[in-house]
């Protein structure tokens, strides 16, 4: 006779994971639902008690403290929105969650938000793909989690500033339940994630490439870092899903537009994935990148034929900023190229700062500036401009609440306390970084 709480205990144990790898090539993907559910499962027992108590003592109206909408700082959807009869067959918190998605989450992933904001897209396509509507509301979750009764400050002495707001999370109940939604969340759309899988076709690839995309972003927002390996197994499986696309397809102007944005997206990452990955993985992606050339050709005849007049400046610093980091990144990962020639670090390090410079908060494009800085941080051996980057990663966090960011602060203290022990100029930052186990993706 099994003892009292053998069956929970049980369930929290991880359980062993079928080997898809015969069936399809993106099944190895699966593996990835076992940590995710362990959490939920481990997380969901004592919370659910704790909540059955506050529900007996007083029921949860739509704007109570249990709410994701308590909190009045947070905008968030009218009434209306909510009773869409889109949103009706879904339980409630599915739909708090789609909102959120809606009104704040698809802004992150914009430099501006439009009534055309392609991601909003994928809203109507959850009534019919439950892999897309799950990881939207872990998306969602995970995202509403980080800025719900937000730190507004930081102590600067901080190693580890992800561990103490994973810290003040964990300890509000309110919060620590919007992390259990987005495991839960995760945890079932991993599970459809394997039914798709088995049957892929062009048909679907579509839907399942989107799904992916926010397995990416769902790593990219979550502050707890204790797998920073999944984003780029999630990165793989979304790079064999394209070689499934019809290029022959001809959707409306609104699923171009975010089939052209998903996949855009994933080649940025491959891209910047690649920064801290090995020679051979990146030698990899760098084959991988042509691959993508019949899609950025044909994107990049688009901007051409629009009028760009009202962002131009902005554009152009920070597409300044990101060539002049991208140039100190290659004599870092291509130490051999000084020996060609003489390149001026200095100037390409004060080019970089100076374009970041002209881009401040009130500037849209002032979120998409992290990698740059990120390049700059590491470069630098002067105090005050340390001092500045690792400002402006806080201030990007302010605006655009994503864990990656933390991740990006760690490395560059990791990398300036290893070169102020040595005490040399030459210090090839990258490679200590890859020395130092760090293969984490910065956007």
């Amino acid at each position: 006779m099994p003892r009292q709480g053998q069956g929970q205990h049980d369930r929290a144990r991880p359980q062993p994971q079928p080997d898809y790898s015969d069936q399809h090539p993106l099944a190895r993907l699966v593996q990835q639902a076992q940590q995710a559910a362990q959490e939920a499962e481990e997380m969901n027992p004592q919370q659910q008690q704790q909540q059955q108590q506050r529900q007996q003592q007083q029921p949860t109206p739509p704007d109570s403290e249990g709410s994701p909408s308590h909190d009045p700082s947070i905008p968030w959807p009218s009434p209306a929105a909510l009773t869409d009869p889109l949103f009706q067959d879904l339980d409630r918190t599915s739909r708090y969650y789609l909102a959120h998605f809606s009104e704040r989450v698809c802004k992150d992933l914009v430099v501006r938000d439009t009534p055309e904001n392609p991601f909003r897209e994928l809203i109507p396509l959850t009534r019919k793909h439950p892999l897309l509507l799950q990881i939207l509301v872990a998306t969602s979750a995970i995202h509403w989690s980080n800025i719900f009764r937000r730190v507004t400050e930081i102590p600067a002495g901080l190693t580890n500033p992800a561990g103490y707001l994973s810290l003040l999370r964990s300890k509000d109940l309110v919060t620590r339940q919007a992390l259990i939604d987005a495991l839960t969340a995760k945890q079932k759309a991993m599970s459809h994630l394997r039914e798709v899988l088995d049957t892929l076709d062009p048909a679907g690839s579509e839907v399942a490439l989107a799904a992916m995309h926010f397995f990416i972003k769902f790593d990219l927002i979550d502050l707890d870092k204790s797998d920073n390996q999944s984003w780029r197994a999630h990165l793989e499986g979304a790079t064999s899903i394209m070689a499934l696309l019809n290029p022959d397809s001809n959707p409306d102007a609104s699923s171009r537009m975010l089939r052209d944005r998903v996949i855009t997206d994933s080649f940025i990452y491959n891209i910047l994935g690649s920064t801290l990955t090995s020679g051979g993985l990146a030698a990899r992606v760098a084959r991988q990148a042509f691959q993508f050339l019949p899609v950025m050709k044909p994107w990049a005849d688009y901007l051409r034929q629009h009028n760009l007049v009202q962002d131009l400046e902005s554009r152009v610093c920070l597409a300044a900023a990101h060539r002049s980091a991208a140039c100190l990144y290659i004599l870092q990962a291509l130490p051999l190229v000084r020996s060609v020639r003489s390149i001026d670090t200095d100037f390409l390090l004060e080019d970089v700062l100076r374009n970041l410079a002209a881009i401040d908060e009130n500037d849209p494009y002032f979120k998409a500036s992290s990698w740059p800085t990120f390049v700059a941080g590491a470069e630098t051996r002067d105090p005050e401009k340390r001092t500045w980057t690792l400002a402006r990663l806080l201030s990007i966090w302010q605006i655009c609440p994503w864990g990656y960011l933390f991740t990006a602060i760690e490395m560059l203290k990791a990398t300036w306390a290893m070169q102020d022990s040595r005490g040399s100029a030459n210090v090839n930052w990258l490679h200590d970084l890859r020395g130092m186990g760090f293969e984490n993706l910065i956007v």
